[in-house]
């Protein structure tokens, strides 16, 4: 079409530079699909793609601040930022939106490699991103894991780090402990053994530690599900996204001031752990606590009663001798004396003083003024 145009019939010379103008961008791509071929060729090793691509994102990028950084699951003291309330691997769900990176799809994984201390164990789960997250019922999880710290009572700390296989981040365990698990129905089973998972999406319940003899799962109408666990608690769910979810059930709430636990069957004395509070304050601190009769509150509030203005009367000399022992000092006198004693007569009003090296010489003291 283009030789065939009239106006470059007439003329040789613009028939000429058009073709070579054709030739050049044809030479010119045949050289850029090749080179894409170089780079996505599969022979090539691996770590040449691996250098193209970090070369490439070199360009243009801002460089990153240098300064203490907090590992997944993990507050670094030193960070200056921020502090361990307002950590986001603490408290993923503080993370702003244009921070994460988070995909809406929802994503399966069944493997993952624990290790703590040196020792490697495998440990199986099923992580997946929702916008409601209900409790998950994993029948290959080897471990109970809950998100919620409010629901969780810990009772060692651990850092255990957890590696999924269809995800790019890693998940910690910072604690392991205990939770309570409702069901529909109000009714609480007690978990051991399970492990405190902040950055995990939702909470999840592992089949095998959760029955000790008899275990059975019964398709109800629709997509619900009635599971019975040693043939005394019973847990209502539905299938959803072939996970089987339980949206009626929930773990218990762990409130401050019960999150205690009781080494001793005596009874706790909240009034002395509060510190000796008012009846009042001690009600709305623990409401269901008793008040007890406590002789240390009565012991602070005595005074002492009003001495009289004036002795009683005497009738002759000795009858009433006031003393008073004054010391130690810190520095003695030349004589090596460090207290002194006065002495006074009530009826005649004679007084003396006596130097003393120690309290010892008191009485003889006042032998030595009754003569």
């Amino acid at each position: 079409n283009i030789i065939m145009n009239e106006v470059i019939c007439e003329s040789p010379s613009a028939t000429l530079t058009k073709l070579q103008e054709i030739v050049h961008l044809e030479e010119s791509r045949k050289a850029k699909n090749q080179s894409v071929t170089v780079a996505k060729s599969p022979d090539e090793p691996a770590e040449n793609a691996s250098a193209l691509i970090h070369e490439s994102s070199k360009k243009g990028a801002r460089k990153k601040k240098k300064g203490p950084y907090c590992e997944p699951g993990k507050h670094n003291p030193a960070a200056t930022s921020h502090d361990e309330d307002h950590c986001y691997q603490l408290h993923p769900h503080l993370r702003p939106p244009r921070f994460s990176n988070q995909s809406q799809s929802e994503k399966a994984t069944t493997q993952l490699v624990e290790v703590d201390d040196g020792h490697e164990s495998e440990v199986s789960l099923l992580l997946v991103e929702s916008e409601n997250k209900p409790i998950v019922l994993d029948s290959g999880a080897t471990h109970h894991m809950v998100n919620d710290p409010s629901c969780f009572t810990p009772v060692a700390e651990t850092n255990v780090k957890i590696s999924t296989g269809g995800h790019s981040n890693l998940l910690y365990a910072t604690s392991i402990g205990k939770a309570t698990l409702v069901n529909q129905e109000g009714k609480e089973v007690a978990l051991d053994n399970v492990l405190l998972v902040p950055a995990l999406t939702r909470s999840l319940i592992s089949i095998p530690r959760l029955f000790n003899k008899l275990f059975t799962i019964e398709k109800t109408s629709g997509d619900g599900v009635r599971v019975c666990i040693d043939k005394d608690f019973t847990l209502q769910g539905s299938l959803k996204h072939n996970l089987l979810e339980l949206v009626q059930c929930h773990f218990l709430e762990i409130k401050s001031f019960s999150s205690c636990y009781q080494s001793s069957p005596v009874r706790t004395n909240w009034h002395d752990r509060l510190g000796h509070p008012n009846e009042v304050y001690q009600r709305i601190l623990i409401p269901k606590s008793e008040i007890e009769d406590c002789s240390i509150c009565k012991e602070c509030k005595l005074k002492a009663l009003p001495f009289n203005g004036s002795f009683k009367k005497v009738s002759g000399v000795m009858d009433a001798i006031h003393m008073d022992l004054v010391g130690p000092f810190s520095t003695q006198s030349s004589a090596g004396f460090i207290y002194f004693l006065t002495l006074i007569d009530q009826y005649s009003g004679y007084q003396t003083v006596k130097f003393l090296k120690s309290k010892s010489e008191t009485f003889q003291r006042f032998l030595e003024f009754k003569r």
